[in-house]
């Protein structure tokens, strides 16, 4: 728990809200006032992250972006406050209705366009940072492309092969072949022209589509926190948000490529380009991870653990390969 005396002498001082009590609820930490229940959110950002969350907040709130958990500035007009070397924001407090990704997809695509529409052009106040990932997509899958064939030759070189050594050996051919794919698709001047087009619209991406970062509300999907967003293409939130709806259990291909017109139908900042969206979708990302948790911890007690492991990634990797063909 943080100095409790001294949180609450800051948001009295520094905005003005006259603190009745501050107390924990489901590993949250809250504080009442004579007539609201607020939320403090702790984060380990720098102080430049958080005038850019501020910035960001204000920015999206004058375009009329309204799909957002309210935060609260200082008297001073800053989005958060520094108690015993902390950082806290603090947020109205609500009871979310009960949603999820995969049965709300289309309320999802729907608030994404919309925050896409609202963000574009965002650029941080004064002594702000916002995280750019621009560009940098080709070079982060070759290392990961590098890690993965550097796993083959190891479980390559092993004598004594458990089923699931056999098994992660069996499958990397096909996924290699499909990192190579995508690499040489993000390699193409179109590529590179979607990269330069968005830097100069300074688009903002969600770059975070974990549930727990959205709340339902009167039927709408919004955002709680802004912390992740930062500068990318916008197909690269695309892609990311059909993997999450993958991964979520939605596996029929005509309800997935409806996700991406319901999204085109409310962003007309600009056209997406379908061949990037597939050369992200083509990108074995969850396959790559289950094998480099077995890199690290090739645990022989927990061989069947990997194995399902590695037939759930497989599974949701060949579902997005259907998609990336139906995109073609």
């Amino acid at each position: 728990m943080p100095d409790i005396s001294d949180l609450k002498l800051r948001i009295e001082v520094e905005y003005g809200i006259r603190v009745k009590d501050i107390f924990e609820f489901k590993d949250e930490l809250l504080f009442s006032s004579s007539n609201n229940i607020y939320f403090l959110r702790k984060d380990k950002m720098k102080e430049t992250d958080f005038i850019s969350v501020g910035g960001l907040y204000e920015y999206l709130k004058a375009n009329g972006f309204k799909n957002m958990l309210k935060a609260y500035c200082t008297i001073k007009g800053k989005y958060y406050i520094k108690s015993s070397n902390e950082y806290y924001m603090i947020f109205d407090h609500i009871d979310s209705e009960d949603f999820s990704i995969f049965n709300d997809g289309k309320l999802m695509a729907r608030f994404l366009a919309k925050f896409h529409k609202c963000a574009r052009g965002f650029m941080p106040p004064a002594g702000g940072r916002i995280k750019s990932y621009w560009g940098r997509w080709t070079e982060e899958y070759c290392k990961k492309y590098k890690d993965i064939k550097n796993f083959e030759e190891k479980m390559a070189s092993i004598d004594k092969k458990t089923a699931a050594d056999e098994a992660f050996l069996k499958s990397l051919g096909k996924y290699m072949e499909r990192m190579q794919k995508s690499i040489s698709m993000l390699k193409s001047d179109g590529y590179l022209d979607i990269v330069e087009e968005s830097m100069k619209a300074h688009e903002v991406c969600i770059k975070s589509f974990k549930q727990s970062y959205f709340y339902k509300n009167e039927s709408n999907i919004n955002i709680k926190y802004l912390n992740k967003c930062g500068y990318d293409i916008y197909e690269k939130d695309i892609s990311d948000f059909m993997c999450k709806i993958v991964e979520s259990g939605m596996d029929d291909i005509k309800d997935l490529k409806e996700l991406i017109y319901v999204y085109k139908c409310e962003n007309f900042s600009r056209n997406y380009n379908k061949d990037i969206i597939r050369a992200f979708l083509l990108f074995p990302e969850q396959y790559v991870k289950v094998c480099c948790k077995y890199m690290k911890n090739n645990d022989k007690f927990a061989q069947e653990k990997y194995i399902e492991k590695l037939k759930c990634a497989e599974h949701i990797e060949d579902k997005k390969m259907e998609l990336v063909d139906a995109l073609n």
